[in-house]
């Protein structure tokens, strides 16, 4: 907590858990290795680690805690583990560069405040359907009085996953909504009608 020269860590084969608070305004952390034997990061694990850009979670990971990510000004991506049921509140608020998510299908619930000020969230990765994102639980923002309250989750397109090329509308000429897979390499990207193929 509070390492104000501390770059980057690869933490330990074998650990279970990050406690609460433990790289608390470490603010010069840019990178960090969490092993898959970790099956829980408590509250407010990276609060103000203002240059991490990207953090791999394991997949035993199944809630994002309360401000786990808040103020990670310069995290520019984030992959959900497939066993994510939950958000809580203000897990990613005030993460100012945070462009896109990839969202399980397992998700449930999103708590309050979770993705408030997160201006640049353009792309949404959702890997269920239509039906499945209507029926996850979404806490009312804090203040509605705001225009912050807007930014970030409300503003970003959602896409849907879809493995194979996606069905058309009913005229032909474009998919039938917005769609996304992943390519050889893992990464997301967008089905894409005009090129008939896709792009990122």
């Amino acid at each position: 907590r509070q390492c104000p020269s501390l770059e980057s860590v690869v933490l330990p084969k074998g650990l279970k858990k990050l406690k609460k608070g433990l790289f608390n305004q470490c603010k010069v952390l840019k990178s960090i290795v969490i092993p898959e034997s970790v099956t829980e990061i408590e509250e407010e694990v990276f609060v103000s680690c203002q240059a991490l850009e990207r953090v791999e979670l394991p997949e035993a990971i199944t809630i994002i805690k309360e401000s786990t990510f808040r103020v990670c000004k310069s995290l520019k991506e984030i992959i959900l583990p497939a066993r994510v049921t939950k958000i809580e509140k203000e897990a990613f608020r005030g993460c100012y560069s945070l462009v896109s998510v990839v969202i399980p299908k397992a998700l449930k619930e999103v708590g309050q405040d979770a993705f408030t000020n997160c201006g640049a969230l353009k792309n949404i990765f959702y890997e269920g359907t239509k039906t499945d994102w209507e029926e996850i639980t979404f806490a009312e923002p804090a203040r509605t009085d705001f225009p912050e309250v807007l930014l970030g989750w409300q503003n970003a397109t959602r896409y849907y996953y879809s493995e194979s090329e996606p069905p058309l509308s009913e005229d032909g000429t474009a998919y039938d909504g917005n769609y996304w897979y992943y390519d050889e390499n893992g990464v997301p990207m967008v089905w894409t009608k005009e090129e008939n193929g896709a792009q990122e």
